[in-house]
């Protein structure tokens, strides 16, 4: 009976593993787009930040019409200097679109329905 509840946990583990994964994948993707949202319309924006060390960052901070480059810890922000615009490279920023995600989601579901 031991080794039949100790293979009943394992399965349920197998199961459940890849919800929890696709229900994490999802509440970043929702914090991610919610963020960028909340964003919009104001005069402050982090265009880029780089991981430099473990809690050691450098941004670039758009403050109106001026760009800055500074460094962050965790207790502190320094601004190094500010940019010249022809300095810095703004990425396009392509929006989520939600039937080519839908897709996708769907077709993962798929494959995972067909390897259960």
């Amino acid at each position: 009976m031991s080794d039949l509840t100790f293979w009943a946990s394992v399965a349920k583990l197998i199961l459940a593993l890849p919800v929890v994964v696709l229900l994490a994948y999802l509440s970043l993707r929702m914090t991610a787009s919610v963020s960028e949202r909340s964003g919009k319309g104001s005069n402050i924006e982090v265009l880029e930040k780089k991981v430099l060390h473990k809690n050691q960052f450098l941004y670039i901070v758009k403050a109106g019409q001026a760009f800055h480059l500074m460094a962050g810890t965790e207790h502190s922000m320094t601004l190094i200097r500010t940019l010249d615009p022809e300095e810095v490279k703004i990425p396009e920023l392509k929006a989520l679109d939600s039937d080519k995600f839908k897709g996708i989601l769907t077709a993962a579901a798929a494959k995972l329905g067909r390897s259960a």
